[in-house]
């Protein structure tokens, strides 16, 4: 977990809790023990927090622990500054008008506890207020980017730097995925069908992705490289007797699964491959790679045929062979 790595405390670097602690302490001294600037100071740490959320852990989850451990820090100071002042409530001889303290509660005494509630508790829970408003702000912002409207204007695609597969796709042989309107409509209206491509209003179909083109939507999915998407466990036909115990379990990031899939797309586009070509895929059990050629097949254009490996027998996978006219066969050395 990430509360358990080196160098951090609940989730929360080091460096970062010594730098807030310097902060709030200058916080507190340029507001001479007032802690308004403290709360001001609750905004950059909610942006802080939301920013540093592990990929592995839920982001309300750290932000609100993070917050917590902040206010905390906050409420031992002022308690620290202003509790030992508590102690003029039980001397008859002090002078609560003369306290220094606003009297918005008309009685000087009622005003002196007021205020010490105040810096002590009201003030953390202001701060605390502040925080997760900053960090509910940053959470929102970042998930409208990642999961735009349908109305919003097309997303540009992420930087090459993240996207560039190991080996680049030759392009003369991946033709681009998007067709246009115009040929599906005059295809569809040349073969007297009904146009499938076209939506009732006239526009084309592509109008309701605001992205360019399938492409695009694919690389914008897989954009955030160090999150997680693919947790695959495999279990050997003897542990199945012995209490399910995993043989092997390995997880793959965003990143490490579209360079993955960037791999298969690549071999299959050196064998020739093309948009629109069928691909046999026949896996003797659940894989992450049959999976990984699925999306290959996407980035290049072709089509995979699905082999049941528990009820497909050779006559039916001979007649998806031939009824698809599928170039290629893909297969693990199990697969009988």
């Amino acid at each position: 977990m990430a509360m358990n790595r080196p160098g951090r405390w609940k989730g929360l670097p080091w460096s970062l809790l010594t730098l807030y602690i310097f902060l709030d302490l200058l916080a507190t001294a340029l507001g001479m023990g007032v802690p308004f600037l403290n709360i001001l100071l609750g905004f950059p740490v909610g942006w802080v927090l939301a920013r540093q959320a592990p990929a592995g852990e839920p982001p309300l989850r750290f932000i609100w622990r993070g917050a917590w451990l902040t206010v905390g820090v906050t409420f031992l100071m002022m308690a620290a500054i202003w509790l030992p002042q508590a102690r003029n409530l039980f001397n008859p001889a002090f002078d609560f008008s003369q306290s220094g303290v606003p009297h918005w509660l008309y009685d000087p005494k009622l005003s002196y506890i007021g205020w010490l509630a105040l810096m002590v508790l009201v003030s953390p829970f202001l701060q605390l207020l502040t925080t997760l408003a900053a960090a509910f702000i940053v959470l929102l912002r970042k998930e409208q980017r990642d999961n735009p409207r349908k109305g919003d204007a097309c997303v540009a695609p992420p930087s090459s730097r993240q996207l560039d597969s190991p080996r680049q796709l030759d392009s003369s042989r991946s033709p681009v995925l998007k067709e246009t309107s115009t040929d599906s409509m005059q295809r569809g209206e040349s073969l007297g069908q009904p146009n499938l491509y076209g939506l009732d209003n006239g526009a084309p179909v592509c109008s309701l992705s605001p992205f360019a083109d399938p492409l695009a939507e694919l690389r914008f999915a897989f954009a955030q490289r160090e999150r997680p998407f693919l947790r695959f466990t495999s279990f050997p036909d003897e542990a199945v007797g012995a209490g399910f115990k995993p043989a092997r379990t390995r997880t793959w990031t965003r990143g490490q699964f579209w360079d993955l899939a960037c791999l298969a797309a690549a071999r299959l586009n050196d064998l020739g491959l093309g948009k629109g070509e069928r691909v046999l895929h026949c896996f003797s059990a659940n894989s992450p790679y049959d999976l990984a050629f699925r999306l290959g097949e996407s980035l290049i254009g072709a089509v995979p045929v699905t082999v049941n490996w528990q009820a497909d027998n050779d006559e039916r996978v001979l007649h998806k062979a031939e009824i698809t006219s599928a170039r290629i066969l893909l297969s693990d050395f199990a697969f009988r």
